[in-house]
This record gives structure tokens, C-alpha cells and sequence, in this order.
């Protein structure tokens, strides 16, 4: 009897900590949802095609790995605020964080896909000390999607974007897809193609739940740094945050090979330009006596010249027309409200712009991204919910959609 009891006493601790130990917990992200659609295809929203993409994700999940607890932020067309879903994916203390999105730019040959994670800088390092998890799960998405044939566009990007910067774990957001590109978006928007994107995105979870299980992801990371993407033969492309005093990273890619053809480019048009100049001194040396009968020519292509110049101005000037502008989205009402409304809480002025039957409370615009990023920081000191909207023209757009617009312009 008494050597069972010392049994039963021995056992009672591990029994404990058998008891006590939690599981995985994964929380999978649907970007967009109710009012906010996102991108839009055909016959299909960026919405839609995120919610079936995560959830399929989510069954492969459940399926094979039944012993992961896994936590979606939402499982219907709902709208759930960015804070939301950080505080889902933290008040969980979750392991991992993953946001499926599709992508959409003006220039429809871009297609393909990318993946972003929170560099190490600023509060994110004290938040996020797995670094190297982070850029592990963004890799292995990549490495998954060429793998399997999939365009790459950019590979993996540093950024701190609202979801990877304020989430306590390991988080990535993932573009699977240009909706706004034919080939893309025929793929993308099947039945077919979304299944087989979950089972990549799937597949790229369970190499990151080997290797961290396994304590192998440092060795794992620093080979996929040193690897080509497969198929494709784009090297990753590694984006390093450099901080420039301001609160927002400025964000350098490895750009080798634009350099190269940058540089081919600038030789071929030094020989032209000594090309030209030559042919220019020759003809001037065999017609100077007949500069007084070429003079009316001359005045002609003077003046079709004013007026091609005259046009590109014009036009030029209708792009600038076209630029996004940056609010700030500080809640849904079904009425506008006065000034002194005490839902507004002294922020004035605002504006109200239609969303269906409701309208959105809109505070502030501008085309400085970085300014209205400031002035949200001072804004969800009232409205912890507030987040920015990008409009363009009436058109409301991502926000990167937006500085996609911007960063095209600048080129």
C-alpha cells in the first residue's frame, strides 16, 4: 500500500504538467470582409476569395494536425476591424498568425505572389523576439508557392504592415494572387485554384511546424536565404527595414539586376546621343547656305513641338489629378453628425462618405501616407478602431493598392 502511494506521489507532478500543457495555437486571417470587399475581379470580391481560401486551409489543418488549436478571426462575411484581429490572435496567445489577401495593381501584365513580415525594429522587436520565425513562415510560403509552380512577384517583403507589426507571434501576410491580371485572376477564382493554394499555404505550415518542433528553423532559414526560388529563378527578394528617424521603416530591396540593365540602358543612350551629334555637325556643315529656305519648316516644327509639349503637360497634369488620398475611417453611422455631437468626441472636422445603407465617419485627407499615419496614432487614442481608408477619386481602394499607385508614379 505504502509503495503505491509513493507511485501515486512520484506521478502527481509529471501528471500535472501533462495537464497543464497547452497546445499549438494557430490563428488563420481572412483578410477584408462585410462592407470592406477589398479588391474586386469579375464576378468576385477579394473578400470572398480570402474567407474560402482560409477556410480550406483551416480544414487541411483540423484534418492533419488535429492536435493545433486553430482560431479564425472570422468565419462569415463580417467586417472585423484590424485591432480586432490582433487582439483575437493575442488575448489567445497564439502561436502563429497568418493573413491571406489577394492582391490588385493598375499595370496588368504584374501578377504572381508575396509575402510580408514585421522586421526588427522599433517596438516590434520587443514584441516579436522570434525574428527568425517571422522570416521562416514568410520563406517557406514563397518557397511553397514556387514549388508549385506559382509566379513569384516580389518573394518575401519586410513590412510593417498593421496585422504583422501589433500581433505578439510570428505573423505573415501572404498575396496569393493579382486579381487585376487575366491569368491570375482565371486562376485565383476557381474552385480549383483555391484549393491548391490552401494545400500550399498548407503545406508551407506544416515544414514550419517540423522545423520549429524540431529546433532546426535557424539551419532551415539560412538555407532558403541562400536558395533561388524554384521553377521561377528569382532569387528572394530580401527587403531590410533601415529606420530614417521617422516611425515608419524606409524600405530597400535588392535591386542587382535593374542595376545592370539600368546601367546597359544609360551606355546605349550616351552612343546614341554621340551618334546623333555627329550626324547633326555633318548635315549643319553641308547646309548652311540653305538655312534661309529651311527657316519656315523650322517655325513649324517649332510650333507642333509647343503643342506636343502642350499635351504631355495636360496630361501629366490629369495623373497628378488621379492621385489616392488617405483618410481616416473612425466608425460606421446610419446619419451625419453636427460638430458638437458627443459621439465625436471633439474630432472635427469630419466627413461622411455612403457605404449601402450606412455611411462612414471620415476624418482628415491628404496623399502623405506618412502624415495620416501620425495622425492615427493621435486619433485611436479616442477610436482604438480607427484605421486608414484610400480612396482614388470616389473609388474607395486599399491602402496597398494606393501607395502601389504612389510608388508606380515615383518610378
Amino acid at each position: 500500500m505504502k509503495s503505491k502511494l509513493l507511485i501515486l506521489l512520484m506521478l502527481f507532478p509529471l501528471l500535472l504538467f501533462a495537464q497543464g500543457k497547452r497546445p499549438l495555437v494557430w490563428v488563420i486571417d481572412a483578410g477584408h470582409g462585410g462592407h470592406d470587399q477589398g479588391t474586386k475581379g469579375k464576378n468576385i470580391t477579394e473578400k470572398e476569395i480570402n474567407l474560402k481560401v482560409s477556410q480550406e486551409v483551416v480544414r487541411l489543418i483540423r484534418k492533419h494536425k488535429p492536435g493545433i488549436k486553430v482560431i479564425t478571426t472570422r468565419k462569415t462575411d463580417k467586417f472585423v476591424s484590424l485591432a480586432e484581429r490582433c487582439r483575437i490572435a493575442n488575448n489567445a496567445r497564439a502561436d502563429l498568425f497568418l493573413s491571406i489577401h489577394v492582391n490588385w495593381a493598375r499595370k496588368k501584365n504584374l501578377r504572381g505572389t508575396e509575402t510580408f513580415y514585421a522586421g526588427n525594429n522599433g517596438r516590434s522587436k520587443r514584441r516579436n523576439p522570434n525574428a527568425s520565425k517571422r522570416e521562416l513562415l514568410a520563406r517557406l510560403l514563397q518557397n511553397n508557392y514556387a514549388a508549385s509552380g506559382r509566379p513569384i512577384y516580389r518573394g518575401v517583403r519586410t513590412n510593417r504592415l498593421y496585422v504583422t507589426a501589433n500581433t505578439n507571434m510570428p505573423a505573415a501576410l501572404t498575396e496569393i494572387a493579382f486579381i487585376s491580371n487575366s491569368a491570375d485572376a482565371a486562376y485565383i477564382t476557381t474552385d480549383k485554384g483555391m484549393k491548391e493554394t490552401a494545400r500550399m499555404i498548407f503545406n508551407a505550415l506544416m515544414e514550419y511546424y517540423t522545423t520549429t518542433q524540431n529546433k532546426t528553423h535557424t539551419k532551415t532559414l539560412s538555407t532558403l536565404r541562400s536558395t533561388r526560388d524554384k521553377k521561377s529563378g528569382v532569387k528572394n527578394s530580401i527587403r531590410v527595414s533601415v529606420n530614417s528617424g521617422g516611425s515608419s521603416p524606409i524600405v530597400v530591396e535588392d535591386e542587382e539586376t535593374d542595376t545592370k540593365q539600368a546601367k546597359a540602358a544609360e551606355k546605349k543612350t550616351e552612343k546614341a546621343k554621340s551618334a546623333e551629334s555627329n550626324t547633326g555637325a555633318k548635315q549643319a556643315q553641308s547646309k548652311k547656305p540653305q538655312a534661309e529656305k529651311t527657316s519656315k519648316p523650322a517655325e513649324k516644327t517649332a510650333k507642333a513641338e509647343t503643342k506636343t509639349a502642350q499635351k504631355t503637360s495636360a496630361k501629366q497634369q490629369k495623373s497628378n489629378e488621379a492621385q489616392p488620398v488617405f483618410s481616416i475611417q473612425l466608425f460606421s453611422c446610419t446619419a451625419e453628425m453636427k460638430q458638437k455631437d458627443k459621439r465625436l468626441k471633439g474630432v472635427w472636422p469630419v466627413t461622411f462618405a455612403k457605404d449601402g445603407k450606412k455611411l462612414k465617419c471620415l476624418y482628415g485627407g491628404t496623399t502623405d501616407y506618412q502624415k495620416i499615419k501620425n495622425q492615427l496614432k493621435t486619433i485611436r487614442k479616442k477610436f482604438p478602431d480607427a484605421f486608414i481608408e484610400a480612396y482614388l477619386g470616389e473609388k474607395s481602394i486599399t491602402t496597398a493598392e494606393a501607395l502601389k499607385i504612389i510608388n508606380e508614379k515615383k518610378k
